[in-house]
C-alpha cells in the first residue's frame, strides 16, 4: 500500500542525495524565505518543501499529476489538515511505544502487535475520511488512494486483524507445535492457535487425572527456565517477524504519506501568506523542452513580500523561441530581481507548484541553475575571477540539454573588455549544448555584441528609467544602451532602502 501522492506510480526518495546546485539556488534565490513561509515553523516540512522543490520533475506528465493533487487538496484546506494529522498521529503514536523490536522475538512480537494495535485505528481513520470527501476530488492520485484504501481496508479484513492482534498478546499463555528431529531434538517450531477446548475443573483442581501431559519448570531452576525461554523463542521466531514485518509496512506507509502531504500543507502555507498580501498566483504551463516556451504576465519575485511585506512589481516576458535572454538597464532597476524571480518560477513549476505571475509558460528544463555575483569574502585564497570560473565551471558539468542557467553579473570581477569575452565564450558554449540561458549583465560590450550577432535567437529586456531619473522596476523590452545611469543613484534610497552614494 502506497499514498502516490507525488508521483502516480513510485515513492518519492526521501533518503536520496539533494542536487549538487541545492547550495547555489537557495543562496541565490533566497528560496529560505520561501521555505520558511511554508513550512510555518515546522521543522518537518520545511525539510519536505526543501527536499521537493529542489528534486524536479523531469515529464510534463509528473507535472500535471501533481498540480492536479495540488488544486484538489488546497481548494479543500480542512480535508488537507485531517489527513495530514492521521499521519501525523500515527507516526507519533508509534515514538510512544516502548520496548525493543528486534534482539529478542518475544520482544519483536510484543512490539509489533503495539505498533499495528495504534496503526489499525488509524487506518481505519484515515479511509473513512477519503471515503466522505472522495466525492469532491477530481485529481487521480487523490482518487487512486482513494480506492486503494476502499479496497484494502475493508470492514471485514480489518476486524480480521484486530482479532489476530488480540490473539497474539498471548495473554492466556503460548501454545506451540513441534516436529521430533535426530537424536530427539525438537524442529519445526509452530505457534498454535490455542485451543478452545475448557479444561475440566477436576483436571485444574488436580483432583483427577490430567489428559495433557504437563511438566512445571520450577521457579528457581535458573537453567529449565532458560532452557523454555529458549524454546518459547524458536516457537515465536517465525510469527514474530511476519508481524515486526507488517508493522514495518504500515508505519512505512504512514511516514509516506505524512511526507507526501507535508509538501502540499505547505504549498497551502504558502498560497495564504500571499493572498493575505492581495499577490496573484497562478498554476503554470511545462511545454517539452525542445519546444522553447518563455512567457509571463506578472512575474515577481516571491521573497520580497514574504521577507518585508515589500509590494513587488510583477513583469511579463515574450520570449518563446528564444533561448537566450539578456537583461540590461539602470542600476538598481530591478534586472535582478526579475532574473531572480524567471529562475524561482521555473523551479517552482517543476515541483508541481504554482507560482507568483497571473501567467507563466515555459519550456521543461532538464535542470535549474544560477551563477550569480557574490560579495567579496575575505577569506578566499585567491581572486574573485577565479573562483567564478570555478563556481561556473562545477555548475557546467551538471547541466544537460535543455537546461536552464539564470546569470547575474557574472564576471563582473574583471575589467568590461575581459569579462564580455568570457561571457560570450560561455554564452556560445552553452546554447551549442543545447542550454537557455538568461544573463543579467552590465557590459555595454557584452551586450551589444550579443545583439548584433547572436549565437541564437535572443530576447532582449531592459529596467525601465523614467525622464526624471526614477525607477518602475519593470524591465520590458529594450536593446541594451551605453550608460547603466549609475548617477542617478547618489544620495537617493535604492530598491532596498538604504542611501547609495
Amino acid at each position: 500500500m502506497k499514498p502516490h501522492l507525488l508521483f502516480a506510480d513510485r515513492d518519492f526518495n526521501r533518503e536520496g542525495e539533494l542536487p549538487d546546485s541545492a547550495g547555489d539556488l537557495s543562496q541565490d534565490l533566497g528560496l529560505e524565505t520561501i521555505w520558511r513561509a511554508m513550512s510555518g515553523g515546522d521543522r518537518f516540512i520545511w525539510d519536505v518543501v526543501r527536499r521537493v522543490t529542489l528534486e524536479g520533475l523531469k515529464t510534463v506528465e509528473d507535472i500535471d499529476y501533481r498540480q492536479e493533487v495540488a488544486r484538489d487538496l488546497m481548494d479543500r484546506a480542512e480535508e488537507l489538515e485531517q489527513l495530514y494529522q492521521v499521519a501525523v498521529d500515527a507516526v507519533e503514536s508509534e515514538r510512544r511505544i516502548w520496548g525493543l523490536s528486534g534482539r529478542h522475538p518475544a520482544g519483536a512480537l510484543h512490539h509489533g502487535v503495539e505498533v499495528l494495535s495504534v496503526l489499525v485505528p488509524a487506518a481505519r481513520r484515515l479511509r473513512d475520511l477519503s471515503e466522505g470527501m472522495r466525492s469532491s476530488w477530481k485529481s487521480r492520485g487523490l482518487n487512486q488512494f482513494a480506492a486503494s484504501l476502499r479496497q484494502d481496508l475493508d470492514d471485514a479484513y480489518l476486524e480480521r486483524v484486530s482479532a489476530l492482534l488480540r490473539a497474539l498478546r498471548l495473554e492466556s499463555g503460548a501454545l506451540f507445535g513441534a516436529n521430533l528431529g535426530a537424536g530427539g531434538a525438537g524442529s519445526g517450531y509452530l505457534l498454535l492457535r490455542p485451543s478452545a477446548r475448557r479444561v475440566p475443573l477436576g483436571e485444574r483442581l488436580g483432583v483427577r487425572e490430567r489428559s495433557q501431559h504437563v511438566f512445571t519448570v520450577d521457579p528457581r531452576d535458573e537453567m529449565g527456565l532458560k532452557a523454555l525461554g529458549n524454546l518459547t523463542d524458536r516457537g515465536l521466531a517465525g510469527v514474530a517477524s511476519s508481524v515486526s514485518e507488517a508493522a514495518d509496512h504500515v508505519l512505512a506507509f504512514f511516514r509516506s504519506l505524512r511526507f507526501e502531504l507535508g509538501f502540499y500543507l505547505g504549498c497551502l502555507n504558502l498560497h495564504r501568506a500571499l493572498a493575505d498580501q492581495g499577490l496573484p498566483v497562478c498554476w503554470p504551463r511545462l511545454a517539452p523542452g525542445e519546444e522553447r516556451r518563455w512567457s509571463a504576465r506578472g512575474l515577481y519575485d516571491l521573497t520580497l513580500p514574504l521577507r518585508d511585506g515589500t509590494r513587488p512589481v510583477g513583469n511579463d516576458l515574450d520570449a518563446d523561441g528564444c533561448p537566450l535572454l539578456v537583461i540590461t538597464g539602470a542600476n538598481s532597476g530591478g534586472k535582478s530581481t526579475f532574473v531572480r524571480s524567471l529562475a524561482m518560477a521555473q523551479l517552482l513549476a517543476q515541483s508541481g507548484m504554482f507560482v507568483g505571475a497571473r501567467g507563466f509558460v515555459s519550456s521543461l528544463a532538464t535542470s535549474t541553475h544560477t551563477h550569480f555575483v557574490r560579495p567579496e569574502d575575505d577569506s578566499m585564497s585567491r581572486g574573485r575571477l577565479a573562483d567564478e570560473l570555478e563556481r561556473l565551471s562545477r555548475t557546467v558539468d551538471q547541466m544537460r540539454p535543455s537546461a536552464l542557467l539564470a546569470m547575474n553579473e557574472s564576471f563582473s570581477s574583471t575589467n568590461e573588455l575581459e569579462g564580455s569575452e568570457i561571457a560570450r565564450q560561455v554564452i556560445t558554449a552553452l546554447l551549442e549544448g543545447g542550454v537557455r540561458v538568461a544573463i543579467v549583465t552590465h557590459f555595454f560590450e557584452l551586450a551589444s555584441s550579443l545583439l548584433e550577432s547572436p549565437p541564437r535567437p535572443a530576447a532582449f529586456l531592459r529596467a525601465e528609467r523614467l525622464a526624471d531619473g526614477s525607477r518602475t522596476y519593470r524591465v520590458p523590452p529594450g536593446e541594451p544602451l551605453a550608460t547603466a545611469f549609475g548617477s542617478d543613484l547618489l544620495g537617493r534610497p535604492n530598491s532596498e532602502g538604504r542611501m547609495d552614494g
